[in-house]
This record gives structure tokens, C-alpha cells and sequence, in this order.
């Protein structure tokens, strides 16, 4: 990210900023960056891990990430809680498979969530590949530091996910 325009869009409105931050902090602790490998339509997960981290951010009643909720919004909510109940990436994703959409529907919705740009999953997706094709052809093996970093990363992202969850469960055993 340039900084001078993340300086800028912070001046003007620091909303979307911590919106943003947030909505890609939401990614990691959910992991979505680390599943498109699970997922043959990698645009569809695009769009599903975003619908869902945006539904997350829309449910907070917080100032710093507050933005109305469009109509579209509110339809397409209410759509998918019909159709799917608990909004996961996972869940929507399945859905979106299953819709089978128009390609206007899907670039509206798309338009309408898409807060980050998830090309880094894509080249972390690729170098994947690239490892499991230099393995499948007998060269010589990575390096295990770059898979160790690689590894820690998630699973650092999963144990955190972990706490995260506990902390949660935690908490609304104490609401109820």
C-alpha cells in the first residue's frame, strides 16, 4: 500500500481505514487466505470470504467502523440467512456454487464487499504449486526455512483463531 494514499484516505476518513484494517484482520483470524487452496472457484471465494467478514463488521455497533447498511446489503443478507443461516465463508461460498448467478449479479455483489485485494493469496496459492511441481519432479528439496515461515504463519494464524474462539465461547457463556 502506497502510504501517502493511505494517508490520505486516513485524513478524509479514518473510518474506512480502520474498516479496512479490520475487515482483513477478520480474513486472517477466520483464515480465509489460507483455504482458496480448498476451493475450485477461487473468484467465488473471493467474494464469500468477504461477504462474511463484511456481515461480521456490519454487526459490530462500533463508531470507528461504522457504514451504513445499503439496501442491497440488507437484501442480500437477508437472503443468505434464509438460504445458508450461519454466515461463514465456507457456507456462502456453497451457496454462490449452487445459485449458479448471472455474471452481473455476481460483479454487483462483488462491488458491493470487496474491501482488500486478495492477489496475495493468489501468489502464495502459486508458490504452492510451484513447490508441489518441483517436488513431483525429484528436485532437490525446498529449503525448510521457507516452508517453516510459511507453516508458521498459518498455523500462528490458526492458534490465535483458536484463543480467539475460546475468548468468544467464554464470553457469551458469561451473557447467558
Amino acid at each position: 500500500v502506497n502510504p501517502n494514499y493511505l494517508f490520505d484516505v486516513f485524513r478524509d476518513s479514518p473510518t474506512i481505514v480502520n474498516r479496512t484494517y479490520m475487515h482483513m484482520l477478520i480474513h486472517c483470524l477466520f483464515r480465509h487466505l489460507f483455504s482458496p487452496r480448498c476451493f475450485e472457484h477461487e473468484e467465488l471465494w473471493d467474494l464469500a470470504s468477504d461477504i462474511a467478514a463484511e456481515h461480521l463488521l456490519d454487526g459490530i455497533d462500533s463508531p470507528c467502523i461504522y457504514k451504513p447498511l445499503t439496501d442491497i446489503r440488507e437484501d442480500i443478507y437477508s437472503e443468505l440467512e434464509m438460504e445458508i443461516g450461519v454466515f461463514t465463508a465456507e457456507n456462502i461460498y456453497q451457496r454462490l456454487l449452487e445459485a449458479d448467478m448471472e455474471d452481473y449479479d455476481l460483479e454487483k455483489w462483488r462491488r458491493t464487499f470487496k474491501a482488500d485485494d486478495h492477489s496475495f493469496w493468489r501468489r502464495k496459492k502459486e508458490e504452492d504449486n510451484k513447490n508441489n511441481d518441483q517436488q513431483n519432479h525429484e528436485f532437490p528439496p525446498i529449503p525448510l526455512a521457507n516452508v517453516d515461515m510459511r507453516l508458521l504463519k498459518e498455523s500462528e494464524w490458526d492458534k490465535i483463531s483458536k484463543r480467539v474462539q475460546s475468548e468468544i465461547d467464554l464470553l457469551s457463556g458469561r451473557a447467558s
